[in-house]
């Protein structure tokens, strides 16, 4: 009988052939050096991430689905977690970068226990964060870690909880990644999560357009304030404001300059920001309001002109 492996990993991607090629790269010599197979749900691709996919499975134990029709992101992300086999599952994006010596760690602390789920830190987001932390208490945890587990890249769930999840509730929520933890937490009366900030990862710069850029506002402002309001009764107010708040202000997502990119994809304009003001007011502070307001007032040319001077001056150095 072929022994399960103890953690898969698992990559939902569309139409970023060019980027999971990268990540491919560096990710197939660790998951093969640790037995870890990789599965990939290409979700209705039209570029060549079904032939970036044949390269990887060629050497490496590598395990890609076709859906024949977009499933839109939550779908495509349970069918991964369901579909995958391992006692732990990773839900890892498809630009991710991750460190050998911090993955080891990460592998010993598997094999060792039965954690419900394991959230990692990541370098840009958790420096100021304890290294590693059990968590048993569902108000604490969405505290002082639920603003950070939005990031796909950080969250592993134990087979023994994938099939339990209810996943349709939080379809189209923008944060189902998060929701089946926080349902299925609110709804157990045994689970665990452990936080190891000692594995940061990261992840390669996205050379398109996000897809939510031009939605920042009402993803993370309304949707997000709608979401964690809708987590269980068993989470507290206090609890649930103290997480939206923190998201914004943890992630600096409305600092000046991210506006004036958010600008430039039209994601944040003076209408915008007029008709979502009520969930702008209470997910963020004054100063991010200032911010968003400022760069829509800030000229387009001056704005090009610092991005070409930012731009020329990575050049300059990596000379």
């Amino acid at each position: 009988m072929r022994e399960k492996p103890l953690l898969s990993i698992c990559i939902p991607t569309y139409n970023r052939g060019y980027l999971l090629d990268k990540t491919l790269q560096l990710l197939c010599p660790l998951a093969k050096r640790f037995s870890i197979p990789i599965y990939i749900s290409d979700n209705g691709s039209t570029d060549d991430t079904q032939l970036v996919i044949q390269k990887y499975s060629a050497d490496y134990n590598v395990i890609g689905f076709k859906q024949e029709q977009n499933l839109g992101p939550d779908k495509n992300f349970e069918f991964l977690l369901i579909h995958a086999e391992g006692r732990y599952r990773w839900l890892l994006g498809d630009s991710a970068i991750i460190n050998e010596d911090e993955l080891s760690q990460l592998l010993a602390k598997l094999a060792d226990n039965d954690y419900s789920f394991v959230v990692t830190g990541t370098l840009t987001r958790t420096e100021l964060l304890p290294l590693e932390k059990v968590y048993t208490d569902q108000n604490t945890l969405l505290e002082e870690l639920g603003w950070h587990m939005t990031y796909l890249n950080a969250l592993i769930y134990n087979e023994k909880v994938v099939s339990k999840c209810n996943y349709q509730r939080y379809y189209n929520s923008n944060f189902l990644q998060t929701g089946i933890i926080f349902e299925y937490i609110a709804q157990s009366k045994d689970w665990t999560l452990y936080f190891f900030n000692r594995l940061k990862g990261d992840a390669f710069s996205i050379e398109k357009k996000g897809h939510w850029e031009s939605d920042v506002i009402p993803i993370f402002c309304k949707k997000w304030y709608l979401f964690i309001m809708s987590l269980p009764l068993s989470y507290n107010y206090k609890s649930k404001n103290t997480c939206i708040r923190a998201h914004v202000a943890k992630t600096k997502l409305f600092g000046f300059r991210n506006c004036l990119h958010f600008k430039r994809r039209k994601g944040i304009s003076f209408s915008i920001i007029f008709h979502y003001y009520n969930f702008i007011r209470s997910t963020t502070n004054n100063s991010d309001i200032a911010f968003m307001l400022f760069a829509c007032c800030f000229p387009e040319f001056i704005s090009k002109l610092l991005k070409v001077i930012r731009s020329f001056m990575k050049y300059s150095t990596k000379k």
